[in-house]
């Protein structure tokens, strides 16, 4: 047994020179990738056991990494066809390998003194993997550099560097070497809002958010997306805490601020984040608005939509998801403020309406129906007698008879 497994080995022995299968090479080389401190000639060992033809003079790195994935499955399969994809390029690089991390990664290492070569070839291979597997990726570039104990650090600002693509969705490729800093934090004192939010000042408070945005759109800094966004979660976070102060009940403030967190924590770009933060703003403002003149016009929102939409079919709970509402809590409100339930003030309106289609218009009774949103004439028969008294055609002749 000794005996052929010498056998076999010697078999992959080529002068001295290990022979290595593909996963053994990909795992050399991820090893590079995943030590930070790694030295230039224990790097350059694996680089030798991997029978990699590799130079340690511009070396560039391209990560690969596909938009809007749900699951890690999904995520490596597409990764995988992407490197199939990447391969058919690799001939127009210098001494260009592939790999997939286990971190869902798919890198593209290359020797190039010019990243713009590169980033000129991964425009190209971005456009075949839209077309050729249906799949959005977006690839961010490092800059040219020198020796292979560097490839975990400059992995690491590469992927640091990826935070670009929310300030900038619309674009595709990256190149480090365009956007020279880090992302720094939000600092403790960047937080212009406490005066504004201590008097409830919600115009002012716009206004200072506006300011910071103005900066991150315009590229003057770039803030870690963590950071920025958990800035404006701090700003929905202070102005709800001090409404409370002001007597306001905090499930009343939730009904819409836990959805605009959810929003900006969910935010795929900058634009979606100040967006959920500006509706935010909007309705806090409303609230105090409202609050002062002793009126809710949430329930007048409802009321309306009602009006606009009685034909169709709407319910609590589409109303609510219209005027971004919590269900329960507009039903609470509707029938403090109405006086009657949702349902009932529906149906109101519904047989109101019907009431003038039969008066004004020669329509059928089935059509009267379908018109106030009852496709079924038995359903809008019933209920109209218990509303009116009467059925429809007994309305309509009477009416009619007296015009």
């Amino acid at each position: 047994m000794i005996l052929e497994v010498l056998k076999r080995t010697a078999k992959k022995c080529i002068g001295g020179s290990e022979i290595v299968s593909p996963r053994q090479k990909t795992r050399l080389i991820t090893s590079l990738f995943g030590d930070p401190s790694i030295q230039p000639e224990d790097a350059r060992t694996l680089i030798q056991r991997a029978g990699l033809v590799l130079q340690e003079d511009n070396l560039i790195i391209t990560v690969f990494l596909p938009r809007g994935v749900a699951s890690m499955r999904q995520e490596r399969s597409l990764l995988e066809s992407a490197q199939g994809e990447l391969e058919h390029f690799k001939s127009k690089l210098q001494n260009a390998v592939t790999l997939v991390t286990d971190d869902g990664y798919l890198i593209l290492l290359c020797n190039e003194p010019d990243d713009k070569t590169v980033y000129n070839l991964a425009k190209k291979i971005l456009v075949e993997c839209r077309n050729h597997l249906n799949q959005s990726f977006m690839a961010f570039i490092s800059n040219p550099f020198k020796g292979y104990e560097k490839l975990y650090s400059m992995l690491k600002k590469t992927l640091a560097f990826s935070q670009m693509s929310f300030y900038q969705p619309e674009s595709d490729c990256f190149l480090c070497s365009r956007y020279n800093g880090d992302f720094p934090a939000v600092p403790a004192g960047y937080h212009i809002f406490n005066n504004a939010i201590e008097k409830l000042q919600i115009e002012e408070i716009k206004s200072k958010v506006q300011e910071v945005c103005k900066d991150i759109e315009e590229q003057r800094t770039c803030f870690d997306t963590v950071s920025i966004k958990n800035l404006l979660i701090d700003i929905l976070n202070a102005i709800a805490f001090r409404l409370v102060e002001n007597g306001l009940k905090m499930e009343e403030i939730n009904v819409f601020r836990l959805p605009c967190i959810r929003q900006v924590t969910n935010a795929a770009s900058f634009r979606q984040a100040r967006k959920s933060m500006d509706h935010a703003l909007d309705l806090y403002q409303e609230l105090i608005r409202n609050r002062k003149h002793g009126n809710n016009h949430n329930v007048t929102a409802a009321k309306q939509y009602v009006e606009e939409h009685f034909g169709e079919n709407i319910s609590l709970a589409g109303v609510a998801d219209a005027l971004y509402l919590n269900k329960n809590y507009l039903s609470e409100l509707f029938k403090k403020e109405v006086g009657i339930n949702f349902t009932d003030y529906l149906t109101e309106v519904r047989i109101e309406n019907a009431k003038k289609i039969l008066r004004e218009e020669c329509l059928s009774v089935e059509e009267a129906g379908i018109r106030t949103g009852y496709p079924n004439t038995s359903y809008f028969i019933q209920l109209f007698k218990r509303q009116t008294g009467m059925r429809p055609t007994e309305y309509a002749k009477r009416f009619r008879k007296q015009s």
